[in-house]
């Protein structure tokens, strides 16, 4: 199972105990005093300068120390370890052990002691679970570098300082080799996907050894290296008729050394490979069953020193290519500004930062720095360009060849690469297509949607966010049409308000059908004329360097939506002008972007079978193919963001003065972001705690959104805090039933505070306007009523008070002393306070017992319907007329979902929420005209 070479003695250790050899090898004496049976020694290390102290570590049955080289041991109770996976004892300091542990069963970590096993650190890499390996490097013991498998946080850990601080520099499930140092603290080599790499540099950049005298796909099972020359290094193959291979020039060439080594054991038994220290000459190979084996070289070999040598010269094959500038453009909602999105200042792209919490993009950035990039520093040459999405796409266009001349700043003779994912790649292939002088060598566009996407239509027509975008994209457009929507009537206007640019991924095909025909692109009123023009005529210094990767998973991507007539309410809120959706038809594509919108024709294609849009930037197949047509060579994939699911997802934005945590049941903290935005992917249905703390004092807004696969809800809870005061939420979270509020709110407090500070929010919203002093003294007044109603527990007579100031509203806004918008924006702004009193009533009532007077119910339903049925009849009266206004719309469906409410309630429940219907559609009778 393992070797141990010290000064004067060899020792191996086994299924038979542990062995030692004070002959090179010669003869053994078996040396297992005071370890129990079955002995199952698969660790051992020896003090190089002291051959006197020996560890042996076993698998279930603990650690055990000889001072007396080998002849006793004794178990070293102080260990607080389980399952020993490694030992790696200190070259420079032999009473420094470093033990790694862990078990599927039970997860372990690093122990340190500096006093040969007297005490003990439990080293904190941030993360647990199986340490599959520990290197130090010869020269310098306080560099190691360790990998941690089966483990939430799964990848290879770094540190520079003997163990005491950990940096996590890559994200691996599966680890088959560890990061070889050498004798030369700059070299270190590597091995991925069979092939070997070194690094001149400690690890920052890698190179392609080469494989001259190696067989053709020579499997690589192991590798030595010289405990004092980092050039000469060792392979070994399981391959029959392979074996050893020894190089001398750092991976350059290789020269077999076989002789006697065929025959006498089965390769597939091998074990590993080691160096004698005390002579480089010498080689000694374990198996699993067949024995140790012994080579020695025939050549004169130079006595070692301990002084590490200066670093090796390169062959020409090993100096790094020079890494040309790369740009990365990530798609639609990946880019964020809090000023911008949230509190409604237009900031310039310099400004623009990647969305906190969303990880898709995690992985491919450390893959790049894998490769060598670096993301700061003068020699920055890793880029992330961040945008406002919401612009026109020509516009953002505009702004990467700004960035790319005021913040790349390639010299003349520089080309730059551009990777762009989604609306990303359609950015950069605008830039490319109009600068035909631009610096670009490759343009990657990765589901791009080149020719449109029809599941736009959804949103563009509907205001259907859903249909339309996977769920990561949704959290930052769903969070901004959530914050903008109580200035506009419908969802469908706030979003071809607030984000215009999404006209831009309509389709430029025939993707409607109606009563079995194609409807014509031509014959359709939202067309998408933009991206027709530019696909009119693609220049060939676009097609040369442009290569379309397009995701292809079988019948899997909306090609058609079947389309019917829509009804009088959709047509008078102007849903659909081109058809209501009934149905679809589906075609190859990455379940956003269709196969044939993904290239441009006559460009390159990288077709990735059954890889869905997300995947192509988070998969390691995915971000494989990027390396090799850049022509990359990443020390590893990550898979940092791999498996992370945004729906269903948990969203918290929470706007000035606080900043907020989240965590789940048990305490753990959970989510990413910067405190101000918050994302919990792959959110599991249970309790969630919500923690503010104030960084000022004032009032705040917390939004929480419920990303799901069938529908997105969000809601706003609003009060205000001190600057160091906490406030903290529980939510509720069930993804199979979801509630439309599911904070959880036993007393009807925290809906109370957050409805009070509505209306203080409100008050101070009137007071800025340029509204007519005694409209405005009069509304202020209104809201004061309500408050007062509220702080005296009256939560039904604020009710109905804020539905008489609808009404009101109305009547200014008849006689010109309330123009449209402030009187639209303090209707739904009304309407979202009456829906946080709701629930304080249905609360409060709840908690006193009793049931609501099924007679008197019957009563208030009837004639809630009663007067919905002659607001509907008055409302198709004027559209016959062609009198009706959209804002008429607006109020009916109000009525409707609360008619319906009441009905599907029972109790208290259902006698409040009738309130809304009767209000309402007593409203809308003396409202239309």
């Amino acid at each position: 199972m393992d070797l141990a070479i010290g000064k004067n003695n060899i020792y191996t250790s086994g299924y038979n105990g542990v062995w030692k050899s004070e002959d090179k090898g010669l003869s053994w004496l078996e040396k297992n005093n005071g370890i129990p049976m079955p002995y199952d020694v698969n660790n051992i290390e020896a003090n190089f300068n002291n051959d006197n102290l020996v560890f042996a570590g076993t698998w279930d049955k603990g650690l055990y120390k000889s001072i007396d080289s080998g002849d006793n041991w004794t178990k070293i109770n102080s260990f607080p370890g389980n399952y020993i996976r490694k030992l790696k004892i200190d070259p420079l300091n032999g009473n420094i052990l470093y033990i790694g542990t862990g078990s599927g069963s039970q997860p372990g970590t690093i122990y340190k002691t500096i006093d040969g096993g007297n005490s003990w650190q439990e080293l904190n890499l941030g993360t647990k679970g199986i340490i599959a390996y520990i290197t130090i490097e010869p020269t310098n013991s306080q560099a190691l570098t360790a990998a941690i498998i089966s483990a939430p946080d799964p990848g290879r850990y770094k540190s520079e300082d003997g163990g005491i601080t950990w940096i996590r520099f890559s994200n691996e499930s599966t680890i088959d080799f560890p990061d070889f140092p050498t004798p030369n603290p700059q070299v270190y080599y590597k091995i991925i996907n069979n092939k070997l790499y070194i690094s001149l540099d400690k690890g920052v950049s890698w190179s392609l050894t080469n494989n001259n005298g190696l067989p053709s796909n020579f499997q690589i099972r192991y590798l030595t290296i010289d405990h004092y020359d980092a050039h000469r290094i060792f392979l070994f193959s399981e391959q029959p008729g392979v074996g050893v291979y020894e190089s001398k020039d750092a991976g350059y060439s290789w020269n077999s050394i076989n002789d006697g080594l065929f025959g006498n054991f089965s390769l597939s038994s091998f074990q590993d490979l080691y160096i004698d220290k005390n002579n480089p000459a010498t080689i000694y190979i374990t198996t699993n069953g067949s024995g140790v084996w012994q080579y020695t070289f025939l050549e004169v070999i130079p006595t070692p020193t301990p002084t590490p040598t200066l670093a090796p010269t390169p062959t020409p094959t090993l100096i790094p290519t020079p890494l040309q500038p790369l740009i990365l453009l990530p798609g639609l909602g990946a880019s964020w500004n809090h000023e911008n999105m949230i509190l409604g200042i237009d900031k310039p792209q310099s400004e623009w930062y990647m969305t906190p919490g969303i990880k898709v993009y995690d992985g491919l950035i450390e893959t790049l720095k894998n490769a060598g990039y670096k993301t700061e520093g003068e020699d920055k040459n890793l880029f992330v360009f961040n945008y406002n999405w919401t612009k026109p796409v020509s516009s953002i266009s505009d702004d990467l060849k700004n960035y790319i001349q005021n913040v790349v700043k390639p010299s003349l003779d520089t080309k730059i690469y551009l990777v762009g994912h989604s609306l990303g790649g359609l950015v950069a292939r605008t830039y490319v297509q109009n600068n035909q002088d631009n610096p670009i060598d490759q343009l990657l566009t990765l589901g791009s949607p080149h020719k449109g996407i029809p599941s736009i239509y959804y949103l563009w027509e509907g205001g259907n966010l859903n249909k339309a975008l996977p769920g990561w994209q949704r959290i930052g457009a769903g969070l901004l049409v959530h914050l903008k929507k109580s200035g506009f009537s419908t969802t469908m206007e706030t979003i071809r308000s607030v984000v215009p640019g999404l006209k831009d991924l309509l389709p430029t095909f025939n993707y409607l059908k109606q009563d079995s025909q194609e409807k014509s692109l031509n014959q359709m009123s939202q067309k998408n004329n933009w991206l027709i023009g530019l696909n009119n005529s693609l220049p060939n210094h676009l097609i040369l360097i442009v290569n379309n990767f397009v995701g292809l998973l079988p019948n899997s991507t909306t090609r058609w939506i079947i389309v019917n007539n829509r009804d009088w309410l959709e047509t008078l809120l102007g849903l659909w002008a081109d058809g209501k959706p009934i149905n679809e038809e589906f075609g190859n594509g990455d379940q956003t972007v269709l196969a044939e919108s993904g290239f441009l024709d006559g460009a390159t294609i990288t077709n990735l079978e059954n890889i869905n849009h997300t995947d192509l930037v988070t998969s390691i197949t995915g971000q494989q193919k990027i390396m090799e047509v850049l022509n990359l060579a990443p020390s590893s994939i990550s898979t940092l963001s791999a498996n992370i699911n945004y729906e269903p997802a948990l969203v918290f934005q929470v706007a000035s003065p606080a900043t907020l945590s989240i965590a789940d049941t048990g305490g753990n903290p959970v989510g990413y972001g910067d405190g101000k935005l918050m994302i919990v992917p792959n959110a599991q249905s249970g309790e969630y705690q919500i923690n503010l703390t104030g960084t000022s004092e004032g009032e705040y807004n917390l939004y929480i959104g419920q990303i799901l696969s069938n529908k997105d809800l969000w809601t706003t809870i609003s009060g205000s805090i001190n600057n160091g005061g906490e406030i903290g939420y529980r939510i509720n979270f069930n993804p199979s039933s979801p509630k439309e509020d599911p904070i959880i709110d036993q007393t009807g407090e925290s809906h109370l505070k957050s409805a009070q500070n509505k209306l203080l929010e409100l008050k101070d919203y009137i007071a800025q306007q340029n509204i007519p002093k005694p409209t405005k003294r009069t509304l202020l007044s209104h809201l004061n009523h309500s408050i007062r109603l509220l702080n005296k527990g009256k939560v039904e007579d604020s009710i109905i008070s804020l539905y008489r100031l609808r009404h009101q509203l109305n009547l200014w806004s008849i006689s010109g002393k309330l123009n449209e918008q402030d009187n639209r924006y303090l209707k739904n702004k009304i309407q979202e306070i009456i829906n946080d009193l709701e629930q304080v009533y249905i609360i409060i009532v709840t908690n006193k017992g009793g049931t609501y007077s099924p007679t008197k119910l019957v009563q208030e339903i009837n004639l809630a319907q009663r007067d919905f049925n002659r607001m509907e009849n008055k409302l198709k009266s004027l559209i016959n007329q062609g009198k009706a206004k959209p804002d008429y719309g607006i109020l009916y469906s109000l009525a409707l979902e609360k008619l319906n409410q009441a009905k599907s309630s029972q109790s208290y429940e259902a006698h409040i929420t009738a309130l809304g219907p009767r209000f309402l559609s007593q409203e809308g009778l003396f409202f239309f005209k």
